[in-house]
């Protein structure tokens, strides 16, 4: 249903999930994803937060909260919290490609071709 835009019916599921299991890391880490397509950045930031508190080697949920931050206006921010995500996953293809973006829109234009070349690289070796 996220993917698909249907996020009113994603978070109305994802919050039912949580009352079912509070502990659900994935039902929070999923619903912070849907706050974030809806543009609640500082509650979508809470809950990844929340997430990573609990797992720290969660790459998903650090693309999600990077995201949320440069969404949100901060993308200062949301380097700092991509580079951690490289730090636990390097080989993530998705990592690499934020990072070029986010590099890219911060002015430094060296560092968004060196992400967007490992980005491609990595691409490749998944096939």
């Amino acid at each position: 249903m996220r993917e698909s835009g249907r996020l009113d019916e994603a978070r109305r599921l994802l919050e039912q999930a949580l009352r079912l299991d509070p502990s659900s890391l994935q039902a929070r880490a999923g619903l912070a994803d849907v706050l974030s397509r809806e543009g609640k950045y500082k509650e979508a930031i809470e809950m990844f937060g929340a997430v990573l508190e609990r797992n720290a080697d969660d790459a998903e949920s650090w693309i999600g909260l990077s995201r949320a931050l440069a969404d949100m206006g901060r993308p200062e921010e949301a380097l700092v919290e991509l580079q951690r995500a490289k730090e636990i996953a390097p080989e993530n293809a998705r990592i690499r490609l934020r990072l070029s973006q986010l590099y890219l829109k911060l002015g430094h234009p060296e560092k968004a071709r060196e992400e967007a070349e490992a980005f491609r690289r990595l691409s490749k070796e998944k096939r």
